[in-house]
């Protein structure tokens, strides 16, 4: 058995130059039938099947949104109209806050200014240029950025302060004349829509407040993982089994992220380790599933995807 989960964020028809790199729904719409060709598409509910009664000959492919962007509601109605099944996860603490989580906030300055002027801003203020970088961290989580953008993407996550990151982006926000609530209210989905993806069995965690849980006490990190579920609960009236941990790197999960998943509630993971899982990834590490972006599964940037084979 071959199992595919393949992940989006950004579909939107406006590609900026730098930072981000949405799907269009034409391309989202064209992987999905390049994906057919290899795979069958399944639900939450045929992968719990899938983990009680393992299929040897099946090769099958799980479509994940994450973050629970406004924009991703179009390819909601895509997949529904084509009833192919996916799972969207969200985050839930801007919805008592009205404040966009920092990730986002610094995903739309990517997309604004010219990675040379933010470069400069941490030069000046955090002295980006002496930081010991991981060149092959970089490379495997970012790797269709220029050098330049991995190092102030990792340097943002890793290399400074909440503090300081906080100050990095209202000077930024300043700079292109950006209200934070509106942002907010624009960017995430609505309750309507979260109550619509629940109906669908779609509907999945992606923790409160998008943090990189290894980083965090297991305290905290618990804490992240269980109130996202309860909030989910309260205003659709499902609760998510499936969690995908925020960022999903090396950095952000560990072995012990995974336990603390299980202790929150939660049956299935996914992290962002790239590969293809087999029956024995699903039966014995549900919590742990590997997952490839987009661009890397067949339909997207790779000519040539050696796991196919």
């Amino acid at each position: 058995m071959q199992l595919l989960i393949v992940n989006f964020h950004y579909t939107r028809d406006a590609k900026p130059e730098w930072g981000i790199y949405p799907r269009t729904i034409k391309e989202i719409r064209d992987q999905i039938t390049e994906l057919g060709t290899h795979f069958e598409f399944i639900s939450q509910q045929t992968l719990e099947t899938l983990q009680r009664r393992p299929s040897k000959g099946i090769k099958a492919c799980l479509l994940t949104f994450d973050d629970g962007l406004k924009e991703q509601m179009a390819a909601f109605d895509c997949l529904r109209s084509e009833q192919i099944p996916a799972m969207f996860f969200v985050n839930t603490g801007h919805y008592q806050t009205r404040e966009a989580y920092d990730v986002h906030k610094l995903h739309f300055i990517y997309s604004k200014m010219r990675p040379e002027d933010v470069a400069s801003y941490l030069d000046a203020t955090h002295d980006m240029q002496s930081f010991p970088f991981p060149s092959s961290e970089l490379k495997d989580e970012w790797r269709y950025d220029s050098n330049l953008i991995q190092k102030i993407k990792y340097f943002t996550n890793y290399g400074i302060t909440p503090e300081q990151r906080k100050e990095m982006i209202d000077h930024f926000f300043c700079a292109l004349c950006v209200d934070p609530k509106s942002f907010c209210d624009d960017f995430y989905m609505s309750i309507t829509d979260l109550k619509r993806i629940a109906e669908a069995g779609m509907l999945g965690s992606h923790t409160q407040n998008h943090l990189p849980l290894a980083s965090l006490s297991d305290e905290a990190a618990l804490r992240e993982l269980v109130i996202s579920r309860e909030f989910l609960h309260s205003v659709t009236g499902t609760m998510p089994r499936f969690v995908s941990y925020p960022y999903g790197g090396v950095t952000a999960v560990k072995e012990r992220t995974s336990h603390l998943a299980q202790q929150a509630g939660y049956t299935l993971g996914v992290t962002m380790k790239r590969g293809i899982n087999s029956d024995k990834d699903i039966i014995n590490r549900p919590l742990m599933l590997m997952r490839v972006d987009t661009n890397d599964a067949p339909g997207g940037k790779l000519k040539s995807v050696d796991y196919l084979t």
